[in-house]
């Protein structure tokens, strides 16, 4: 199996990469990364034989020749994690967020719309949901979402 993951070298997508490739049914994981300041420098896979970083920023425009290349990789999965985070630089600079949020995350969706993968799996984060008081009940999928930063808009 090869999955293209997004954001591999973040907080979150690192740890997903570091587990997924104990799996024996793994051949090639791909981390499109443009190593931000949330980027871990030192990952514990980076010579691992199975894996390889692709320095690329999501915001870049599309350009024809990007679907060949993705197609090349034969990939089965897209696991889509990379975004600007920490809500309090959602709020000093909002810009940013939402060039790489949401336009960064249409710029994959229209190039991974006419490659043959199994699914593009969108990683969002529990902010879209508000803030709870110690009174309300924990959030679940039916949730409402009521997001209360740009960073939490922008998911």
């Amino acid at each position: 199996m090869n999955i293209l993951v997004t954001g591999g070298s973040g907080f979150i997508g690192s740890h997903f990469i570091e587990e997924i490739l104990k799996r024996d049914d793994i051949t090639r994981i791909y981390n499109i990364d443009s190593g931000t300041y949330a980027a871990n420098k030192n990952l514990p896979f980076q010579n691992d034989t199975k894996y390889q970083r692709l320095n690329m920023d999501i915001i870049a425009p599309y350009f024809p020749d990007q679907k060949k290349y993705f197609e090349s990789l034969n990939l089965d999965y897209v696991v889509h994690f990379a975004a600007e985070s920490h809500v309090d630089n959602s709020i000093k600079g909002p810009k940013k967020f939402i060039e790489t949020n949401i336009n960064g995350t249409f710029n994959l969706l229209e190039i991974f719309k006419s490659v043959n993968i199994k699914k593009f799996i969108h990683v969002s984060t529990d902010e879209v949901f508000g803030s709870l008081s110690y009174k309300e009940s924990e959030f679940n999928v039916d949730s409402p979402y009521r997001p209360n930063s740009p960073y939490a808009a922008s998911k």
